[in-house]
């Protein structure tokens, strides 16, 4: 094959599937960044905000309203049910 066939190929190849390739990107994108928010609410003492802003959402709400589209609990609760399972698996021993 050819470079020129090669880049034909390549070349329609993406004009065919363009829209579907930009679509699974930001797909991606969204589960990743939701990813990294669980880790820092989990792992912080940062404000919900704080994270939020960082991550790139425009206000708290939005952040509040995706977080519960997809984990069905708001942050804090995650947090807090993060927290208690911990405690149940590595309990403190008290002498």
């Amino acid at each position: 094959m050819t470079a020129r066939r090669t880049f034909e190929y390549v070349t329609k190849f993406l004009k065919k599937y363009a829209l579907l390739i930009i679509v699974i990107f930001f797909i991606f994108l969204s589960v990743l960044s939701s990813k990294m928010t669980e880790k820092e609410i989990i792992n912080s003492n940062r404000y919900v905000s704080e994270v939020a802003f960082e991550y790139g959402f425009n206000s708290k709400e939005n952040f509040l309203r995706a977080f519960k589209s997809e984990h069905h609990i708001l942050p804090t609760e995650y947090k807090l049910a993060a927290m208690a399972a911990y405690q149940r698996i590595y309990p403190v021993e008290w002498l």
